[in-house]
């Protein structure tokens, strides 16, 4: 999906309604390398102040059991909106919204990895398949489709990776993931929603997984830095 991606701070979005999904495009400097996580939690109190209008330092996050962040009340309750972030290489995606369940995952394109073997190991028997059918550009494309697609899926869930991947099986029409199985724990196919974005720096694919009733995403660059 290609998209606008204009550069503002969350104070100057605009307002989060039902069905609205915004995703912030961040791109850090060393720190967001050296000291990750550091960065990475300055970074979802910076955006989620934006909308709470709270002071970003008095914001906590808290985690599901299986890591998940969310954000907690004084009684570690969750609290909206809903959230989920995914960084490579010092860049960042995080994904915002009050009505949905949502997960995300970005991967850089230029990096080097089996991807029939990791195809084999970690998804359906049929998408294996088909991939290692590809020549070696379009298969890895391909790959880096699908494997987005199903992490932000496991992350929407909140289940982790592990034993989660292959559960979830796509098409892929025109670059679009295609939900054609999934557990059954994760409800229904018509609850989710799958979007493929490129991010604004070269060298990036991301997909987003939506659970909920969706009806637009809105596209930024975060404008300020985060210390």
């Amino acid at each position: 999906m290609s998209m606008d991606w204009p550069a503002m701070t969350p104070e100057q979005a605009p307002p989060l309604g039902n069905g609205v999904v915004h995703a912030w495009w961040c791109a850090g400097g060393a720190e967001a390398v050296v000291q990750r996580r550091r960065y990475l939690d300055a970074l979802l109190q910076r955006l989620l102040g934006g909308y709470v209008d709270e002071d970003p330092a008095t914001l906590v996050l808290g985690r599901e059991p299986r890591g998940r962040p969310f954000l907690s009340d004084a009684n570690g309750k969750r609290r909206s909106p809903d959230f989920n972030l995914s960084d490579c290489a010092g860049h960042s995606l995080v994904v915002v919204s009050r009505t949905l369940r949502v997960g995300v995952d970005v991967e850089r394109t230029n990096r080097r990895l089996r991807h029939r073997e990791l195809a084999q190991r970690y998804f359906a028997p049929d998408e294996a398949v088909a991939i290692n059918a590809l020549d070696d550009a379009a298969g890895k494309l391909q790959f880096l489709r699908l494997w987005t697609a199903k992490e932000a899926a496991c992350k929407a869930t909140g289940t982790g990776l592990g034993g989660h991947m292959h559960r979830w099986a796509f098409a892929i029409n025109d670059g679009i993931p295609t939900l054609i199985d999934m557990p059954d724990e994760a409800g229904s196919a018509d609850d989710w929603r799958f979007l493929t974005l490129t991010p604004p720096d070269d060298g990036f694919l991301a997909t987003i997984a939506l659970r909920g009733n969706f009806e637009r995403l809105c596209c930024f660059r975060l404008a300020s830095e985060v210390s």
